[in-house]
């Protein structure tokens, strides 16, 4: 066992019976559960995807992944204004943005222009057996 896995074993072992409290652990993101009064949503866009085009197209690509960022800022910037938090972004299979935002803003932010559809998320991710 070389010195370094042998200090690690030993620290290990010493700081329970040190009577050092140890912070637990953060929850995994999947359990992480948004305030009350806030939902976790799917904003489908309607620029198509990027992977409607072909590969080889890339003039068109191009033109259209910049259609698709003009789009997701123009409809991010509206919905920070009915209080959403930007998660994430997706360009390639879907033209969509990840937000948390109140449950009382839905019905506002399904009426902003470019906005196909707006779907609450049901599971971030699978548990693991």
């Amino acid at each position: 066992m070389s010195a370094c896995a042998r200090f690690a074993l030993l620290a290990a072992l010493c700081v329970p019976a040190s009577g050092i409290a140890m912070p637990a652990p953060d929850p995994p993101a999947s359990r992480v559960q948004p305030p009350a009064g806030v939902i976790e949503v799917w904003v489908d866009l309607s620029e198509p995807e990027l992977a409607s085009l072909p590969r080889d197209a890339l003039g068109e690509r191009v033109a259209l992944r910049q259609r698709i960022e003009q789009q997701q800022d123009d409809v991010m910037q509206r919905l920070r204004l009915l209080g959403a938090v930007e998660q994430a972004r997706v360009q390639q299979v879907r033209n969509a943005l990840a937000v948390r935002m109140p449950a009382a803003a839905l019905a506002q932010a399904r009426a902003i222009p470019g906005v196909r559809g707006v779907r609450i998320v049901r599971h971030r991710n699978q548990p693991t057996p």
